[in-house]
């Protein structure tokens, strides 16, 4: 339930891995208790970076990656990408180490904004990342399913398309919707809309009318969101049955939208076969 109470809307939240001490707190005091923005952030520097040179034994990369996520609370709010880069500096005149929360944020902006809010920042369409000299490490495909698992989004060098994210779990192990980024971010673009439309309302008749009137304003938002490919199928339920009389009677209004978010692709099975001439591909099938 989205409260209404009056605020400015975040969006993003970029948290570099020197304040560890602080992540905790944007989570929870923060992301979790505003609930209209989502924060970034990722592994200390040392977890990847020794005196200035990447740890050689990516093993241990990776297990320290590991290790930093489960000091954080789970959460819906909050995605962690696991990875540093090394870029130029041209203030200081040399190449420095930082993190990529900063181009992730970048990634979601760019997608969202050339796309639909709901478009996975992740892949190698909209997951791209530039102006990167070198990775802090090149996770391997078993070191990235280790990462994965622990809901962390890995980021690496594919040979002939460069340096992509590959992932956009949130900080929850439920196996739900909104452990992906592009579902967190169609329920929080749809509650917030929602909300302003049904501020409305407020000091309003609470009957049929109104009612109705709720569901056919809130019926063709859907809609058109549903035909950009946001959403599979919903339902607005706002009537007797959640406005019964003592729901009236204690001047409450109650509405609920049942939303089925489109699921993105994350693994994908090609299978080849060598059919013999003359052989009938409707037998084979």
């Amino acid at each position: 339930m989205l409260n209404l109470e009056k605020r400015m809307i975040l969006n993003l939240i970029i948290i570099d891995g020197t304040h560890s001490d602080n992540r905790s707190y944007i989570i929870s005091s923060i992301a979790e208790y505003r609930q209209d923005c989502v924060a970034f952030l990722g592994p200390q520097k040392a977890d990847l970076i020794s005196t200035e040179v990447p740890i050689s034994n990516t093993d241990t990369i990776t297990q320290n990656i590991v290790d930093d996520r489960n000091t954080l609370t789970a959460s819906t709010w909050v995605c962690y990408y696991g990875n540093y880069k090394k870029v130029y500096d041209k203030y200081q005149d040399k190449n420095i180490w930082i993190p990529f929360t900063g181009d992730i944020a970048g990634v979601k902006v760019r997608a969202n904004t050339d796309s639909d809010i709901w478009t996975p920042a992740a892949g190698t369409i909209w997951g791209r990342i530039g102006n990167t000299v070198e990775l802090a490490y090149n996770p391997s495909e078993n070191q990235q399913n280790t990462l994965y698992r622990n809901q962390i989004n890995h980021i690496y060098q594919k040979p002939g398309t460069g340096v992509i994210v590959d992932g956009q779990r949130t900080l929850t192990t439920q196996n739900i919707g909104v452990s992906r980024l592009n579902i967190r971010d169609l329920f929080r673009f749809i509650e917030i809309n929602v909300a302003q439309s049904a501020e409305q309302f407020l000091h309003q008749l609470n009957n049929a009318a109104n009612r109705n009137r709720f569901v056919a304003i809130v019926t063709p938002f859907l809609e058109d969101i549903q035909t950009r490919g946001g959403i599979v199928d919903f339902r607005v339920i706002c009537d007797e049955t959640n406005n019964p009389p003592n729901i009236v009677d204690n001047y409450q209004f109650r509405a609920q939208i049942l939303i089925q978010g489109t699921r993105p692709i994350e693994t994908i099975t090609l299978e080849f076969y060598d059919v013999p001439t003359g052989t009938s591909f409707d037998e084979i099938i």
